[in-house]
């Protein structure tokens, strides 16, 4: 175990019907009487004094853990009292010249097996911690964004370099980078499930002059709500399961408008009323319409269709009532609409 790294990336509980402490992400680092315990998103690291006892692993001369089962690159652990864990060694084997320019590209598909995402890469922190970077998912089979926000990073640990995010802010995925193909393919590995075949393959972003064709299409029109193709609650809480929200009652009645403005603010209207503004802008893939700064799902407006005087949008809203006074009470819909001019 000495001068070894390992990350976690599998937790079962312990009693099993238990929810399992947050493991999956931990990295061990073993020298020769350290050991340094931090999660894969951290910068700093705690160490401790450690023994080994047979399969017994002593950290402060307290059990910690017992071994349940060793293979070549990775070992089973039972963390006492908490959760039974593999680990996966990384071992300086993986080294690939790293890249870090390339991570400055926003726009990916994420494919695991058949299933794909697609990623938006932000710059900006995750809630309030600095050092995570916020991930806005689409799921690709439903053709929407999800309703949730996620963080991700790339970090370097003994040579290896891993792609980590996070799954509905609670699941972890990471990823071992095996290699970069070219500057628009990056092959991986699952650390969890090395059998499958997995990769982030960038979107390719639209020249400036699309964009600007494609903004000018867009602004100083005011663009209404023709017909509603499709209304879905993604999410619904509280004591509202049987109400009709106003904002959703718009939507169904067409009385919902957007105005893009050329000095790139936007304004979004209910009938004549002002409900929102902010600032706008088209996302360089040409696929999006960005409100404010981009960080929540709802800023993100799928631009599906544009043709002469009409636009076919995708968007998730989230509706809170007036009387909102608990954090009970909200909704997320998705909709599909043609907006024409």
């Amino acid at each position: 175990m000495a001068n070894s790294y390992w990350v976690a990336v599998d937790s079962s509980p312990i009693p099993p019907s238990t929810r399992c402490s947050v493991v999956d992400g931990a990295i061990l680092h073993f020298t020769d009487s350290q050991l340094s315990i931090r999660n894969v998103y951290e910068k700093n690291s705690q160490s401790h004094e450690y023994r080994l006892d047979n399969e017994e692993l002593y950290v402060n001369d307290t059990l910690w853990a017992t071994t349940y089962a060793k293979y070549s690159d990775s070992i089973i652990l039972d963390i006492i009292d908490i959760a039974r864990v593999k680990f996966v060694r990384l071992g300086n084997e993986h080294t690939e010249i790293q890249k870090p320019a390339l991570w400055k590209h926003k726009h990916w598909i994420l494919s695991y097996n058949d299933f794909k995402r697609e990623l938006i890469l932000t710059d900006y922190p995750y809630f309030d911690d600095l050092e995570d970077k916020l991930c806005i998912q689409k799921n690709l089979q439903e053709g929407r964004f999800m309703d949730i926000i996620d963080k991700w990073d790339v970090v370097t640990i003994n040579n290896n370099q891993l792609f980590v995010k996070t799954f509905n802010q609670t699941d972890d995925e990471l990823y071992r980078i095996k290699k970069y193909q070219g500057d628009s393919l990056v092959t991986l590995e699952s650390l969890r499930n090395p059998d499958v075949q997995a990769s982030l393959k960038k979107i390719k972003y639209i020249s400036e002059v699309k964009k600007q064709e494609i903004q000018h299409h867009i602004q100083n029109y005011t663009w209404k709500i023709d017909k509603v193709i499709k209304l879905d609650t993604i999410k619904q809480m509280g004591k509202y399961w049987e109400t009709e929200l106003p904002q959703l009652i718009s939507l169904k009645t067409k009385k919902m408008s957007f105005l893009f403005s050329d000095d790139l603010t936007y304004t979004k209207y209910e009938s004549d009323n002002s409900i929102a503004n902010g600032n706008w802008k088209l996302s360089d893939t040409g696929n999006e319409i960005i409100l404010n700064d981009g960080l929540y799902p709802s800023d993100y407006i799928d631009l599906i269709v544009a043709s002469a005087d009409s636009l076919v949008i995708g968007n998730i809203q989230d509706f809170t009532p007036d009387n909102y006074d608990t954090m009970w009470g909200s909704f997320s819909i998705y909709y599909k609409a043609i907006l024409k001019r």
